[in-house]
């Protein structure tokens, strides 16, 4: 079964397959200035656009230990507004929270 990566923000613009595979790219390597770039083309508006299998793009910033871009997303898509990140985010099926992904971080490891 294929799956469509055309998705969308809950009030953006859709994403084609190669804006899609670049987004999330950007996110997982810290590409601040590509995220940068996709918000001045208006391509990202909402710190809740999810991937395919449900996660959001802040979500995604955690898992990936980048937290630059997380402090990105947090600044320009404030959790409380419309298009902000929800800091209430759940995994579906592990139920693990966002607080859950921050203890992953290296520097809270013991050395």
């Amino acid at each position: 079964e294929e799956v469509n990566p055309t998705l969308s923000a809950p009030a953006g613009a859709q994403l084609d397959e190669r804006e899609y595979r670049l987004l999330w790219e950007s996110v997982v390597q810290g590409d601040i200035q590509m995220l940068q770039e996709f918000m001045t083309r208006g391509r990202l508006q909402s710190g809740r656009l999810c991937d395919m299998n449900g996660h959001s793009i802040f979500w995604n910033a955690l898992a990936y230990q980048q937290q630059e871009v997380a402090m990105f997303l947090l600044r320009h898509f404030p959790p409380g507004s419309e298009q902000g990140v929800d800091l209430w985010e759940v995994h579906q099926r592990r139920k693990d929270t966002l607080l859950h992904l921050c203890v992953y971080f290296q520097y809270f490891s013991a050395p």
